[in-house]
């Protein structure tokens, strides 16, 4: 006998390709703040070596 494979459900797939996708933004926007965690624990002279600088505001700039 032949495989068959059976048929998915197209409301499953688009929940489950949903469900991926959310997953996705709340894992970016974690990582976005592990980040920015390790960047504040850096020296100047390091964030110089990576190019960055350290503004007022508490964000980080490129420079060249």
């Amino acid at each position: 006998m032949l495989y068959q494979p059976k048929r998915r459900n197209p409301a499953a797939a688009l929940a489950r390709h949903v469900l991926v996708a959310l997953a996705g933004v709340f894992g970016g926007l974690g990582r976005s703040a592990a980040d920015s965690a390790y960047l504040d624990g850096m020296r100047g002279s390091e964030l110089e070596d990576l190019g960055l600088r350290r503004v007022d505001d508490g964000s980080y700039r490129t420079f060249k």
